[in-house]
């Protein structure tokens, strides 16, 4: 029996159902490149993201580095003449004990504190039982319209290059003025160096032309990087002390 059945006939390459093939295969192969592009412009996206934040990573360490070293620069100012080492104190005497004082001239307390204790000092000055360290702060130039507290500290460490600071920041005390104004003006500043013994040009230059202005400012900084949050503060061979004459007498003497 013959068989019957049919195999189909091949169709022509160009038949509808063949082109229907080809048209989904090239909008695969098209589908399948748009889709590399993506990938590969997320991978560049990506990459490039990856650099920003690595640089934003290197230029803040470098700013926080060059932080550091740029605070632990030495600092360009003019120094008085007679200062501890670290710049920050103006040195009378050279006895075995060290007082420190850290004292605003237009501080009410610190005013308190001078009138108990200046004729005790004195006589350990005297006697060389003390180093005096004074260290002049500026912390009360708020209080004053003309930074007051700056230019009177400016002035005794004028008057300590002189060798007359423990007179005239006596005098200072005894004519501070009151918060809130505008303090003493630089030409009464230097009147009241004449009163003991500050007559010469140099001292009044150096009043008048502040030069001195820049020292106090990096006393005032040293003193809060020090932990000294007011005035006075008194150390006693290092060791805090409350500002008044009876604590004083009993850390010198306990320290002699």
């Amino acid at each position: 029996m013959r068989n019957t059945t049919q195999r189909e006939a091949p169709r022509p390459a160009d038949s509808p159902r063949n082109r229907g093939k080809s048209r989904r295969a090239i909008a695969a192969q098209k589908a399948y490149e748009r889709w590399q592009q993506v990938a590969q412009e997320r991978r560049r996206r990506a990459s490039r993201t990856t650099t920003i934040i690595a640089a934003l990573v290197i230029l803040a360490a470098s700013l926080v580095g060059y932080g550091i070293f740029d605070s632990q620069r030495p600092r360009n100012f003019v120094v008085p003449s007679a200062v501890t080492a670290d710049r920050d104190g103006l040195v009378i005497g050279d006895g075995p004990v060290t007082v420190d004082i850290f004292l605003d001239f237009l501080c009410p307390h610190c005013r308190d504190f001078d009138n108990a204790t200046h004729d005790i000092i004195r006589d350990y000055l005297d006697e060389g039982r003390i180093q005096l360290v004074l260290h002049p702060l500026n912390i009360l130039d708020r209080a004053s319209t003309t930074d007051y507290s700056t230019r009177a500290a400016a002035a005794a460490a004028c008057a300590s290059d002189e060798g007359r600071l423990l007179e005239f920041s006596r005098v200072l005390f005894e004519n501070q003025p009151p918060e809130g104004g505008a303090g003493l003006s630089d030409s009464e500043l230097i009147e009241l160096g004449a009163q003991v013994g500050l007559v010469s040009d140099s001292f009044a230059d150096a009043v008048t032309d502040g030069r001195y202005w820049e020292w106090v400012d990096y006393v005032t900084e040293q003193a809060a990087k020090d932990g000294v949050r007011g005035t006075p503060t008194v150390f006693v061979n290092g060791t805090p002390i409350q500002p008044s004459r009876e604590a004083l007498i009993t850390a010198v003497d306990t320290a002699s």
